[in-house]
């Protein structure tokens, strides 16, 4: 699905749940494209943490303790 699509299902959504209110259509997208924009947002920061998190454990800046299995194997050989 592409944005716009997601978009339009959103705001779909929102007018639904306000009643089917006609009028509105301009602030029902407006409020749907920066949902999807901040779930995009949350979702690259998130791959972004891990991405990082990971590297750390395979280059061995991360405790033992608190590192994935994969980290905990490399550090018991």
């Amino acid at each position: 699905m592409d944005k716009d699509e997601l978009i339009r299902a959103r705001a779909h959504q929102i007018w639904e749940s306000e009643g089917c209110q006609e009028g509105q259509e301009a602030d029902h997208w407006a409020r749907a494209a920066a949902e999807i924009e901040a779930g995009a947002t949350q979702s690259d920061a998130a791959k972004s943490a891990a991405d990082s998190a990971e590297r750390a454990e395979e280059e061995g800046h991360v405790p033992p303790s608190v590192a994935g299995p994969a980290a905990r194997r490399r550090a018991a050989r």
